[in-house]
C-alpha cells in the first residue's frame, strides 16, 4: 500500500487526508486522478440536488474547501482509495508552551502532560534562555530605535 496526503491549506484553515491505494502514482498521476475526482464533484453538483444544497457556492463559484470530503469521498468511492486507519494518534494544542503554564483556555490533556513530564530542571533551563533572549531582544530594538 501507498500513503497520499490530499488537501488544502489556507491563512486561516487547513485540512489533510490521507488515503492509500494499492498503485504507486507520482506527484503529477496523483493530481490527474484527484482532477478526476473534483471534475466528478462539480458534475454532481451540477446534476443532484442534494450535493449544490450542501456546498457553499456563490459569484466565485466553489472553494476547494467547500469539496474536500467530497472528493476524498469519490477517491474512495471510484479510484480503489482506501481511508488510512491510524494505530494511534498524537496531537496536542501548538501554540501552547511546553515548558511554562499558557493558553489555559485552549490546551487539551496532551498539552498538560507534556508539561507534567517534562523534568522541571529543563523547563526552567529553557524559560531562563527564553527569558534572556527576550532581554536581548528588547535592549538590541531599543539601541536600534535610538540610533534611527
Amino acid at each position: 500500500m501507498y500513503v497520499y496526503d490530499i488537501g488544502y491549506g489556507s491563512p486561516e484553515d487547513s485540512q489533510y487526508s490521507q488515503v492509500c491505494h494499492e498503485l504507486q502514482y507520482s506527484k503529477k498521476e496523483l493530481h490527474q486522478v484527484v482532477m478526476k475526482a473534483i471534475e466528478a464533484v462539480l458534475i454532481d453538483i451540477l446534476e443532484e440536488t442534494e450535493f449544490h444544497c450542501n456546498v457553499y457556492l456563490n459569484e466565485e463559484g466553489v472553494s476547494y474547501d467547500q469539496i474536500h470530503p467530497l472528493v476524498i469521498g469519490k477517491l474512495i468511492m471510484n479510484f480503489g482509495f482506501k481511508q488510512l486507519n491510524y494505530t494511534a494518534t498524537w496531537n496536542c494544542f501548538g501554540w501552547a508552551s511546553v515548558t511554562m503554564d499558557s493558553w489555559e483556555n485552549y490546551k487539551d490533556d496532551t498539552n498538560k502532560r507534556i508539561l507534567e513530564e517534562l523534568p522541571d530542571k529543563l523547563k526552567n533551563k529553557i524559560n531562563e534562555l527564553g527569558r534572556l533572549k527576550a532581554e536581548s531582544d528588547s535592549k538590541e530594538i531599543q539601541e536600534w530605535t535610538n540610533t534611527h
